[in-house]
C-alpha cells in the first residue's frame, strides 16, 4: 500500500514508476515534480505537478497533448486511456458512430495540430462527440489551454484511482 508518506519518501525512479501513468506516456512531469517534495496532501501533490507542466515550454506541452490518443479511434492506447475510453461506451459504437467521430476528429486534428482531449470520466458517447463537434470552432490558443486543462483533470482522476486502489477501496 502507498501513502502520502511513502511517496515523499521514494527515490525518484520509483516515485516516478509509481506515478508516470498519470499523464499520458509523460513521465517526466512526476519525475520533474518529485524535487518539489514533501508533498502536504494529494492537492498539493497534483498542484506542483500541473506547476511543472505549466512552467514547460511551449513544446513541451505540446508533445504532452500529442501523446493523447484520439478518443474512439480503433488504435492501441494505454491501460488509463483504454479503461476510461471504455468506461465512456467509446468502444461499443456503431461504425456510423465510429466513423462520424473519426471525420471529426481528421477535422480536428487538421485544424489544430493536436489531438481532441478530454476527461471522459462521466460522460457519454455522444456528450464526447457533442463537445468534439463544439470545440473544433474554438481558436488554436483556447483549444491548447482547454487540452491542457482536461490534461491536468485527467491525471487528477487518475490519481485519486490510484490513492483508492493502494488503499484496499477498489
Amino acid at each position: 500500500m502507498t501513502t502520502l508518506e511513502e511517496l515523499n519518501q521514494a527515490d525518484c525512479a520509483r516515485f516516478t514508476s509509481m506515478l508516470g501513468h498519470l499523464f499520458e506516456h509523460s513521465p517526466w512531469i512526476p519525475k520533474e515534480a518529485w524535487a518539489r517534495r514533501p508533498f502536504a496532501s494529494i492537492c498539493d501533490l497534483h498542484r506542483e505537478m500541473v506547476m511543472v507542466v505549466e512552467e514547460a515550454t511551449y513544446e513541451d506541452q505540446l508533445s504532452l497533448i500529442q501523446a493523447h490518443p484520439r478518443l474512439a479511434a480503433n488504435e492501441k492506447v494505454g491501460a488509463s486511456s483504454a479503461a476510461e475510453q471504455q468506461d465512456a461506451g467509446l468502444d461499443v459504437l456503431s461504425k456510423r458512430e465510429a466513423l462520424a467521430f473519426s471525420r471529426l476528429n481528421d477535422v480536428y486534428d487538421k485544424r489544430f495540430g493536436f489531438p481532441f482531449v478530454e476527461a471522459v470520466k462521466g460522460k457519454t458517447a455522444q456528450q464526447l462527440y457533442d463537445s468534439l463537434a463544439e470545440r473544433i470552432n474554438s481558436t488554436k490558443e483556447a483549444e491548447f489551454n482547454r487540452a491542457l486543462a482536461e490534461i491536468f483533470q485527467i491525471a487528477w482522476y487518475r490519481l485519486e484511482a490510484f490513492i483508492k486502489q493502494q488503499k484496499g477501496l477498489v
